[in-house]
């Protein structure tokens, strides 16, 4: 469920991505698997945890009609796409 307008991926998420500790860069995401990919910027905080960028989450959620209450399913898988490091797929319930 959408409980807030950021998003933070749990630190074993990350390190099946093979993201690194401090590391930036970029992670596709889209509305069901065949949907547009959309490109946000990702950084690991202290605790080891990979955050989207607030401003480009709550972008996501606002250009897809999604809203804090409203139930998802979240699919992050390994990818090579446009040299991004992670997919994140949403489909919603």
């Amino acid at each position: 469920m959408i409980d807030r307008h950021d998003m933070k991926l749990p630190k074993s998420l990350s390190e099946s991505c093979g993201i690194e500790a401090d590391e930036e860069g970029y992670a596709g995401i889209r509305l069901t698997a065949r949907g547009p990919v959309t490109t946000y910027a990702y950084g690991v905080d202290t605790g080891g945890r990979t955050h989207l960028s607030t401003d480009g989450w709550k972008s996501f959620l606002v250009d897809k009609n999604l809203h804090v209450g409203h139930a998802i399913f979240i699919i992050i898988r390994n990818t090579n796409h446009q040299g991004l490091k992670m997919m994140i797929v949403i489909d919603t319930i």
